[in-house]
């Protein structure tokens, strides 16, 4: 009688520590992609504990007797440690030094599609921003000053905030909050500032609110993550890198599985382009210089779910509706009737391809008299019908 070869395989499944913190998106992206690779590969044993980045080794972990690992450390202590385990570990961040990722995110793309989308929404001041400095955001800043050359600009300096030796930020005070206010009122507008954390640019947006510095017609901000949590809720929602944590996981999931068939994963980093930039209005620049305006416009932004009519507009920047009319006609070429038209089916738009409301409840938040109404208007704006666009899978 035959033994079925592919039963007892299955049996001795290996076993596979994931160490990565899922606070994020992205981090959830890989899990998903390690999970991708197993279901069509592989069906390893997966265990991933919760865990961040910088949290030690737990107390089982000496006792610990599987296969392999794939993690994101960020400390070389950590790493010597996994090393030291005597198992195939696949690391997603390191040290930036003695462990580097052997798969992480390609940060020159990342650059590059940051400083064109900037440059063809018409900035020519752009700086970059991180909360504390380390290895990983200089080389992130390193990648984006360097593309920055070659269109002729030169990076505006981020405020002297503290060096740390890990990859997460420094716990956010008063002191650097108000140095960082200070540099933001300092800097030629308008500007454009890319941070490569959405959670950076968030903090960033707060002190822009705190200064009375208006987003973005002042201060544009594009993060890096698209961690939609944070991203789609701020006000203004916030534009973001979207970046391929599911590809990064599975290619790690298909270099673990290498290794335990006895291949070397070789010196080359394998680099993981971005998907695309999720435009929200943190970067829908406008020059607006007229005070009036900006004042109107921002009051647009914050109430479109309250549909604002524009007599109600001028009232709350202390102008007449002529008068509006006429600063609007003068600063922009629309009325403001038609620029609270687009802000409103823009937003409408953005609830239908990040969120699972339908036309009908987006119809009932925005104040529309029926969804057939919002339909129509939608299709008249945008040329397209509401059909298909969905909300993304993460």
């Amino acid at each position: 009688m035959k033994t079925n070869k592919r039963f007892l395989d299955q049996s001795r499944r290996k076993e596979v520590l994931l160490l990565i913190e899922t606070s994020r998106s992205f981090a959830w992206g890989i899990v998903h992609g390690i999970s991708r690779y197993n279901r069509l590969h592989c069906q390893w044993n997966l265990f991933h504990p919760e865990r961040n980045i910088q949290e030690a080794l737990p107390d089982w972990f000496r006792d610990w007797k599987g296969d392999g690992i794939i993690s994101r450390c960020g400390s070389t202590d950590l790493c010597r440690q996994l090393e030291a385990k005597g198992v195939p570990v696949i690391e997603l961040m390191g040290d930036g030094d003695q462990y580097p990722a052997q798969i992480e995110i390609d940060r020159k793309i990342c650059a590059e599609i940051a400083v064109e989308h900037f440059w063809k929404t018409g900035f020519r001041n752009i700086a970059f921003f991180t909360l504390g400095y380390n290895w990983w955001s200089i080389q992130h800043q390193k990648s984006f000053e360097d593309l920055l050359k070659t269109y002729g600009l030169v990076g505006i300096s981020p405020p002297s905030l503290p060096q740390t030796d890990t990859s997460l930020p420094l716990l956010w005070d008063e002191k650097a909050a108000k140095e960082t206010g200070r540099w933001l009122q300092s800097l030629p507008k308008p500007v454009a500032i890319y941070s490569p954390r959405d959670v950076h640019a968030v903090h960033l947006m707060k002190i822009c609110q705190q200064y009375r510095i208006a987003v973005p017609e002042e201060v544009a901000l594009l993060g890096m993550g698209n961690n939609t949590d944070l991203c789609r809720w701020t006000t203004p929602s916030l534009s973001s890198i979207e970046l391929n944590g599911n590809e990064v996981g599975y290619q790690a999931a298909r270099l673990l599985d290498e290794a335990f068939s006895g291949n070397s994963a070789g010196k080359n980093q394998i680099l993981i382009p971005p998907i695309r930039i999720v435009k929200r209005d943190s970067t829908r620049f406008m020059p607006i210089k007229n005070k009036i305006v900006l004042q109107a416009v921002e009051f647009m932004k914050e109430n479109l779910q309250f549909n604002p009519s524009v007599p109600e507009i001028a009232r709350r920047v202390g102008v007449s509706r002529c008068t509006l009319n006429r600063l609007f006609m003068k600063e922009l070429g629309i009325p403001p009737g038609k620029e609270l038209f687009r802000r409103k089916m823009d937003f409408a738009r953005e609830l239908l391809e990040e969120t699972e409301m339908n036309a009908a409840q987006i119809a009932e938040y925005l104040d529309f008299q029926s969804s057939s109404s919002f339909i129509r208007a939608f299709r008249r704006h945008f040329h397209r019908t509401t059909a298909g666009l969905k909300a993304p899978v993460h």
